[in-house]
């Protein structure tokens, strides 16, 4: 609502500014704006509405037969009432309908447009429709879909399968097994370029316990070439970090799991060699993003992850941001985005995950798109402690990390990361200088001897006092990650292993400004304080 009004704000002063210059030219409207822009009424008895009409001469309406404008036409500014029929066909509640009611001067620009959607009977009529023409329809079509075969579980919705055709459909609660054969009806929409199906109404469980064959189709050789025209079933080889699968011998692309059921058991997965196989979804540039489908034969551990991070739980917190997002490292961008804790949630999110701000007043922290972390602005500058880890028994740990430099107007910030150890432990390694270039991602990799379980780790810039520091020193940080060195050997049993790639940023980011300002926007990203959490 605030943004419908501040855009409404900004066009009335236009309008002003045009009525000003335009009024003295003839009566014909140059400038019509309408007080609303969308309606939601009633099938049946729908109550009429009272507009306002501005305008600088003299304007005309366009409706369809349903809705009647009263008057229709008229000159400046003045209020007009709407009409409607109800919406029924041969006694009975209709579809639902939209249609567009048009204010208009002489000039294209001159057009007010309002939409207006009657409620209906959007099951009324309804046909099944086969997975086979899905793909001819406009998206948000409603259909009905009848016997179609579970063929695989996520956390957020189903794999169906009819006529060799698969389609993901998104389904929040009662998610069917696989081996189910079931009926809905839903909404037509898009995944990873192939058609889905979204808010699923009226599902059925018609008979269970089916045969699902799954044909072997092992990919790992040609993963990096490999692109998908269909969903389709593959198994792949590699090394399991949180919820990216590294393909063996893979150069270019990456496969990311989309959504896993918990039941397959893939956190206490995390850093061994697997085989799994699954449904591609997808694939996105070089991301390939797989539904994996149990059981996932373990190859044993190739590292012991005692923490590890992409920030894709970031995702959530950008969708919540109201302000300016984007992705600053991939467009070479400077995005302004507000501080994190301006987002419900973030700020005890970030503290349920065991993370500390080494300057926690500042509120310096941002979420970006391209899920990643921003730090630091003018005079604050911030740093982040990582959360307590189980070392699993090692006395060295192996710390890599990717970070990147912000670049403002007067060129990148002159900002040194260094990692700093708290408790026993030496580090082997740093300060560290960005030479990878503007908005480039840089990996850097340290050996931490000599620790034990007390033992914390940061990551902030050399210049660092923990109250105001003169300068810019803004920085980005993505894919930590901490690995069990000497004498590390598996976790104990009960113990935490931490596992953190920061999608849960997403909701914060989303309800604030932010921007991805080292990955895909290169923008200096300017995000909002995440300190103040509803």
């Amino acid at each position: 609502m605030k943004k419908i009004k501040y855009l409404f704000f900004s066009a009335m002063v236009l309008f002003a500014g045009c009525v000003t210059s335009c009024q003295q030219e003839d009566t014909v409207a140059k400038a019509v704006l309408v007080s609303e822009s969308l309606l939601d009424i009633a099938a049946e008895n729908p109550e009429d509405v009272t507009l306002t009409v501005y305008s600088d001469g003299e304007w005309r309406t366009e409706a369809p037969e349903w809705v009647t404008v009263t008057p229709s036409a008229g000159t400046g500014t003045m209020d007009v009432v709407l009409s409607f029929q109800d919406n029924v066909r041969d006694g009975a509640i209709d579809n639902p309908r939209k249609a567009d009611v048009l204010f208009r001067g002489d000039r294209l620009m001159s057009i007010a447009k309002l939409q207006v959607r009657q409620d209906g009977d959007k099951f009324r009529d309804l046909t099944a429709t086969t997975f086979a023409d899905l793909a001819a329809l406009p998206l948000e079509t409603f259909v009905m879909i009848e016997d179609a075969l579970v063929v695989a579980v996520a956390a957020n919705g189903f794999l169906a399968s009819s006529a060799d055709t698969h389609v993901f459909v998104e389904c929040a609660e009662n998610i069917p097994a696989s081996g189910d054969k079931v009926s809905f009806y839903a909404y037509t929409d898009v995944l990873h370029s192939f058609v889905s199906l979204i808010d699923v109404e009226r599902l059925e469980v018609n008979s269970s316990s089916n045969a699902v064959d799954y044909a072997e189709n092992d990919i790992t050789a040609t993963f990096d070439g490999f692109t998908p025209s269909a969903i389709s079933y593959v198994t792949l080889e590699g090394i399991l970090n949180g919820t990216t699968l590294n393909v063996n011998d893979a150069q270019t692309a990456t496969c990311v799991l989309e959504n896993p059921s918990e039941e397959l058991g893939i956190s206490s997965l995390n850093g061994h060699k697997v085989r799994m196989s699954g449904f591609v979804l997808g694939k996105e540039t070089t991301t390939v993003y797989l539904l994996p489908v149990g059981p996932i034969v373990d190859n044993g551990a190739d590292e012991i992850i005692c923490f590890s991070d992409n920030f894709d739980w970031v995702q959530p917190f950008v969708e919540a941001d109201t302000g300016t997002q984007g992705d600053s490292m991939l467009d070479n961008v400077q995005y302004t985005v507000g501080s994190s804790y301006n987002i419900p949630g973030f700020e005890q999110k970030l503290t349920e995950l065991g993370y500390e701000a080494l300057f926690p007043s500042s509120k310096a922290i941002y979420v970006m798109t391209g899920n990643y972390l921003k730090f630091s602005k003018g005079k604050y500058t911030n740093g982040i402690r990582l959360p307590a880890m189980d070392y699993a028994g090692a006395s060295s740990v192996i710390l890599s990390f990717d970070w990147g430099v912000n670049i403002g107007s007067g060129g990148p910030d002159e900002v040194e990361l260094e990692v700093v150890v708290e408790g026993n432990g030496t580090v082997d390694a740093g300060p560290f200088t960005h030479t990878a270039g503007d908005w480039e991602w840089q990996t850097e990799t340290v050996t931490i001897s000599g620790i034990d379980e007390n033992t914390r780790i940061s990551i902030r810039p050399t210049v660092f006092s923990g109250v105001v520091d003169s300068g810019y020193y803004r920085w980005f940080l993505d894919n930590v990650k901490v690995v069990a060195g000497e004498g590390g050997g598996a976790p104990v049993s009960g113990s935490v292993v931490f596992e953190e790639n920061f999608d849960w940023l997403t909701p914060i980011t989303t309800a604030e400004t932010a921007g991805d300002a080292v990955g895909t926007d290169n923008p200096s990203a300017s995000a909002p304080n995440v300190g103040i959490v509803i």
